[in-house]
């Protein structure tokens, strides 16, 4: 990454980076111009900011009111309150970058990048040219997943990786001890030390099968929790492929249904975010190939054990 000097020089000495950045803040206009001005420090070779109505071209030390724009744009970066007034741009872009002051909403899309390092409240917050560089670079390399600026990624709550570590849990509870003894546990494995992390292993037999089936009843012709996981796995793994449907990709390289995608891709960033790790676990990894795949299982709980001891560690040393 190139600090603020640096990149200020690489553009007074023509060196530019072949891209077009449109920033659009209605609500701000200085704010706006100042994350333009970040993008054309950084070396960006066009460099626009739209206040709603007007469109400035960023040029030497200044800027002025243009009418011809690019057809389309490299990066887009926008306050989230002004995305329906440059909606073509994000329509047709080749990387969206939203920002907001405050944190980001609650209800995103998974597939949606977010400036989280900060609130941009205000021009002061704007990106640094170093963090506008980083991006630039990140998009001129294809915009790896695991290369992910950091400053799109700091602060990521952790919900898809916690929903995981939860299910981890039910799952092997269930189907290691379905019954709530222990014969098919042995001792020194990674089932073992999962369901002694979770302390399960000091609980009375009577007290982990009621835990497994709360509302059991011995006439009863369903056992819930039992049934799903045992009998009706793909069931059980439901929540981790909500977003999950039949819409394939247009990419030749990834043919993955697009919401396993969606699942992928937040439960990446939040790991980077959590652990400041470019990738996932492969434990991890395999486990969300399987449960955001329909029709799969999981089958020996061995990798769920180390899914969820890799997701644990994770948490325990983010404090």
């Amino acid at each position: 990454m190139m600090n603020g000097n640096r990149s200020a020089t690489l553009r007074e000495s023509g060196e530019m980076l072949n891209l077009a950045v449109l920033a659009c803040d209605r609500d701000q206009p200085d704010r706006g111009k100042g994350m333009a001005r970040a993008f054309q420090m950084a070396g960006s070779r066009d460099v626009f900011f739209f206040d709603g109505e007007r469109v400035f071209h960023f040029s030497g030390n200044g800027c002025q009111e243009v009418v011809a724009v690019p057809a389309t744009f490299d990066i887009v970066v926008v306050h989230n309150s002004d995305a329906a007034a440059c909606s073509d741009a994000l329509r047709t872009c080749g990387m969206a970058i939203r920002y907001t002051a405050g944190s980001p909403p609650e209800d995103i899309a998974g597939d949606e990048l977010w400036i989280r390092a900060r609130s941009i409240a205000g021009a002061a917050d704007v990106l640094t040219v170093a963090e506008a560089r980083e991006v630039a670079d990140w998009v001129l390399n294809g915009a790896p997943l695991e290369r992910t600026p950091a400053v799109l990624r700091s602060g990521f709550a952790a919900n898809y990786l916690s929903a995981l570590l939860v299910l981890c849990q039910g799952y092997l509870v269930v189907h290691v001890s379905p019954e709530g003894n222990l014969e098919e546990v042995d001792d020194g494995d990674e089932v073992s030390s999962a369901l002694e992390e979770m302390g399960w292993m000091g609980l009375e037999t009577d007290a982990r099968a009621l835990l497994v089936d709360p509302l059991r009843d011995e006439d009863a012709d369903r056992e819930p929790l039992r049934l799903e996981v045992r009998g009706e796995e793909a069931e059980y793994w439901k929540p981790m492929r909500v977003l999950t449907n039949d819409e394939m990709t247009t990419s030749r390289e990834d043919t993955r249904p697009k919401g396993m995608r969606k699942v992928s891709k937040t439960c990446l960033l939040e790991w980077q975010a959590l652990t400041k790790d470019d990738e996932l676990p492969e434990s991890v990894s395999r486990l969300l190939k399987l449960v955001c795949e329909h029709g799969q299982t999981v089958g020996p709980p061995s990798l769920v054990a180390s899914a969820f001891l890799d997701l644990l560690r994770a948490f325990r040393e983010a404090g």
